[in-house]
């Protein structure tokens, strides 16, 4: 568009610049000015160490995208072309883990995997320690794969099934539609859905601080750094990390302007019919409900252990009884109301802003053509490629917002 703007219209363009500046690159730019006067200083980490950190926190990454497509992927083309029992509660325990928060994930293995866990404790276990890259994959594998399920379920709804009918028709196998028809339509689902995933891994602290070990990521030692008043590095590291983040987005943008966005269809798309006759897919079935209760084992010991009497995890006496009185504690406490206040409040802040912003940055991308918009559309959409778990709220840097690149 080249009209020109009106009053409230150029109002909204220098409120949304003015956001953009003041939030994300000045907070970027105060990185910089912190981390170059100290870079001949000596930190605690050698290069070796820096790269080791940088290698396994893209390794996680690039293994957390992988599988968790394999498996979101495979229970979404279950759900759409399989006849599954109890389909709509197994839907629901499908997705459970993207709507719990990533620290109550992450303490949910602890208890059931942990050192003390109830796993342990059950089958008497002291030689084996579900720590290392293996246990902090599996965790992202609990939170991420939902992420593909629900694009590429969403992608195979709006298909058109007639194609594959047709392929059918024609004699082709099911793994020859699969790999020529399905998949290449879900190309758009499945690159939306590892873009998060690769993100969200990178920028992972919690299950890297509690499973890592002696493992080194890029995250936990951004904390280590300041933790251990090494501000310089912990600056220096946050730039690699919000380097690297923005480095793979460009990636991400670059191969994904040639996956078109919508289908080569004519017409309206056929829906589809599952199933012959109502038969009943076993296989499908028992692979879903398998999976399903391996997804309940974290929240079930959590709920366990909330039941459990006071330093149960310390000990190793297994005779105890369950009771509600750990929740008449905190219910009789005074201030058991106010955490659950200061979240809902900060959280509809957060959504407020959000939606303000979002919307204006979205509109002015929408309506106008100008010199730099490239640009300005790479900074408005920094934040979410440099944000991690919501529970991981590292030390204050001492200035604005640099939260963004830590964690």
């Amino acid at each position: 568009m080249n009209r020109k703007l009106n009053t409230a219209e150029l109002l909204l363009v220098v409120a949304t610049v003015l956001f953009l500046v003041g939030y994300i690159v000045y907070p970027l730019l105060k990185l910089v000015v912190i981390a170059r006067p100290n870079l001949e200083a000596v930190h605690l980490l050698t290069k070796k160490q820096v790269i080791t950190a940088c290698i396994n926190s893209v390794l996680l990454s690039v293994l957390s995208v992988v599988v968790c497509a394999l498996i979101g992927t495979y229970f979404a083309y279950t759900f759409h072309f399989k006849n599954i029992v109890l389909r709509k509660v197994l839907t629901m325990i499908i997705l459970l883990p993207i709507a719990i928060p990533p620290i109550t994930g992450v303490i949910s293995y602890l208890f059931l995997l942990g050192d003390n866990g109830l796993v342990m404790k059950v089958f008497s276990i002291h030689n084996i320690s579900f720590t290392g890259f293996k246990v902090i994959l599996a965790i992202h594998l609990y939170s991420f794969y939902p992420l593909f399920y629900l694009f590429t379920g969403n992608a195979l709804k709006a298909m058109d099934n007639s194609i594959v009918e047709a392929a059918h028709t024609l004699g082709g196998s099911k793994t020859k539609i699969f790999f020529s028809i399905i998949l290449p339509q879900l190309r758009p689902a499945l690159f939306g859905a590892a873009l998060l995933t690769f993100m969200a891994s990178l920028a992972s602290f919690s299950a890297p601080f509690i499973f890592g070990g002696s493992q080194r990521f890029l995250t936990t030692e951004i904390y280590y750094a300041k933790i251990n008043g090494d501000t310089a590095l912990s600056a220096l590291l946050s730039l690699l990390l919000a380097a690297i983040s923005i480095g793979i987005l460009l990636i991400f943008r670059l191969y994904g302007n040639d996956i078109p966005t919508v289908g080569r269809t004519k017409g309206t798309a056929k829906t589809m019919v599952r199933g012959t006759n109502g038969k009943l897919n076993a296989w499908p079935t028992v692979i879903t409900i398998l999976f399903c209760l391996i997804i309940l084992l974290p929240i079930i010991s959590l709920f366990i252990i909330s039941l459990a009497p006071e330093n149960f995890m310390m000990s190793d006496d297994l005779n105890f009884s369950l009771s509600w009185h750990n929740y008449l504690l905190l219910i009789n406490n005074d201030d058991f109301l106010q955490p659950f206040f200061n979240s809902i409040k900060t959280s509809l802040v957060a959504v407020g802003f959000t939606v303000i912003i979002g919307l204006s940055v979205a509109y002015i991308l929408h309506e106008w053509r100008f010199f730099g918009k490239s640009i300005f559309e790479a900074i408005s959409t920094l934040p979410i490629w440099n944000t991690g778990d919501s529970d991981s709220h590292l030390p204050d840097f001492k200035f604005q917002s640099t939260h963004y690149f830590c964690f």
